[in-house]
């Protein structure tokens, strides 16, 4: 069956999470300036905590790669 081949269940995850994260994006666009400043900050020291400790970070999978290719080219 086509739904039991790896390669469309990768597929499927990777439209689901780029899905997510254009939604997340959406509701990013209502929040106010004040609110993602707090959270840049938040963010930053919190990947410094990580960085100071020598956390390793976790793997990253095909969605996440995507995601942030997609993000690079719109930010770019």
């Amino acid at each position: 069956m086509l739904w039991h081949d790896e390669r469309m269940v990768t597929f499927t995850g990777i439209a689901l999470r780029l899905i997510e994260d254009g939604l997340e994006w959406l509701m990013l666009r209502f929040r106010s300036t004040a609110a993602v400043r707090a959270e840049n900050i938040f963010l930053r020291r919190q990947l410094a905590l990580f960085t100071e400790r020598g956390v390793r970070p976790r793997p990253v999978d095909a969605a996440t790669r995507v995601g942030l290719v997609v993000l690079a080219k719109l930010l770019s």
